[in-house]
């Protein structure tokens, strides 16, 4: 009866160890998508975002900004035009914004 107690409570003990990794798995991909919702510019919850050619997601005013001194991606400097800049809708959904506004630069 002792070895089949100490094989229950290993494997209760397993499971319960399971459950800690997938807790701190839910919060290391939270963080990830926390920091995935800030505008590398102005640092703050990314409003109206917008996606550049190079992959990288901007608030629209801070593009617009940005665009005023030079069409450069301020995250890898890649070269970007009117033309290479998208709403990114999920994003901004997924940060509570509005959604993407037409560019008008």
């Amino acid at each position: 009866m002792g070895v089949a107690r100490t094989i229950e409570t290993a494997a209760l003990s397993d499971e319960a160890a399971q459950w800690d990794a997938g807790g701190a798995l839910v919060q290391q991909l939270g963080s990830e998508l926390q920091r995935s919702l800030v505008c590398p510019v102005c640092m703050e919850l990314m409003r109206d975002a917008f996606l550049t050619r190079c992959g990288h997601s901007f608030c629209y005013q801070c593009l617009t900004h940005v665009f005023r001194q030079k069409h450069a991606c301020p995250t890898c400097s890649s070269y970007i035009t009117e033309d290479s800049i998208f709403p990114n809708f999920l994003l901004s959904k997924a940060s509570g914004g509005p959604g993407g506004r037409r560019i008008a630069l």
